[in-house]
């Protein structure tokens, strides 16, 4: 029996990530700019460098998943990601007395510190058709592995947006953890969870502790003159390749404090706003503008 399900966990993989995909994109619409969701950006593992060979995967997958490390067996050689600093890692864990669970695992190469979880395997319906887990239970059940996983910060993390994304067997809550300083900043400190809808069980997780804190005086780029950044490059890619005449119209300004888009990990601005041709009016698709905070670069 655990042979056979363990076959159908490998088969089941590439679907299954698709839809991982899909649930933590969709859940990301709050903070489009983001890029903590994961799966995180492909590198090409033949170009990527040799897994830590001095760290045991099965030991960090045991410890997400709060089981013993001789029930996980890693069924995949790891393979590394985001340019080398993510490993992912695809594991079976043998529960006693049920079927075998296939789950992918995601860590920092450098600190091993975890990035994320998907729980795998086949879609599960409601137990009546129509009916779901409520989101208050499904609330539990985040808080419960954002308490258990997430590590210590200096900072208090509050809970920002609660949604529901899918449909049918792939429905879920999701939730988002965040530290807002102020209006429009915040230090990049962020859990999301996603919790089945049918089932209430945990579908999703992923984490990110920010690298560093910078206090807001120290940032040397104002939200004015990265408006004016976003704004010069806007009108000017318009006039160079659409020939067109534009203004920008600011929808949103985020600050940062340690953004992943900034190659050391520093302060970025994300400027969000709308292309708006001058000779007619017309409102162009939103378009994002990260700006680092530091130097004035914009980081496209």
């Amino acid at each position: 029996m655990k042979r056979r399900s363990a076959v159908v966990v490998g088969i089941a993989i590439v679907g299954v990530v698709a839809v991982w995909t899909i649930l933590q994109n969709a859940s990301d619409q709050p903070n489009r700019q983001s890029d903590v969701r994961m799966p995180t950006r492909e590198a090409a593992a033949d170009e990527a460098e040799p897994v830590d060979e001095d760290v045991d995967p099965a030991e960090i997958v045991a410890q997400a998943l709060d089981v013993d490390t001789d029930q996980v067996r890693i069924t995949r050689d790891p393979e590394l990601r985001d340019d080398g600093r993510i490993v992912r890692v695809f594991a079976a864990v043998d529960y006693p007395e049920e079927p075998v669970r296939g789950f992918m695992v995601e860590y920092e190469a450098d600190t091993h510190l975890l990035r994320g979880v998907l729980w795998m395997g086949v879609p599960e319906w409601p137990a009546e058709p129509g009916t779901y887990v409520p989101v208050e239970e499904a609330r539990e059940v985040a808080e419960q592995l954002k308490s258990r996983l997430f590590p210590s910060v200096p900072v208090e993390m509050t809970l920002l947006d609660i949604g529901a994304v899918g449909d049918g067997v792939y429905k879920a809550h999701s939730f988002r953890w965040g530290c807002k300083i102020a209006e429009d900043v915040f230090t990049s400190d962020e859990v999301r969870v996603t919790v089945n809808a049918a089932t209430g069980k945990p579908r999703t997780y992923s984490q990110r502790v920010a690298a560093e804190r910078p206090e807001l005086e120290d940032i040397a780029v104002t939200r004015e003159q990265a408006i004016e950044i976003a704004t010069e490059h806007i009108v000017a890619l318009w006039r160079r390749d659409m020939e067109s005449e534009v203004s920008f119209e600011v929808a949103e300004t985020r600050l940062e404090l340690s953004s992943p888009r900034s190659p050391d990990g520093g302060p970025v601005w994300w400027i969000t706003g709308y292309p708006v041709i001058v000779r007619t009016g017309d409102r162009m698709m939103a378009t994002i503008r990260p700006i680092c905070a530091m130097t004035g670069e914009l980081l496209l």
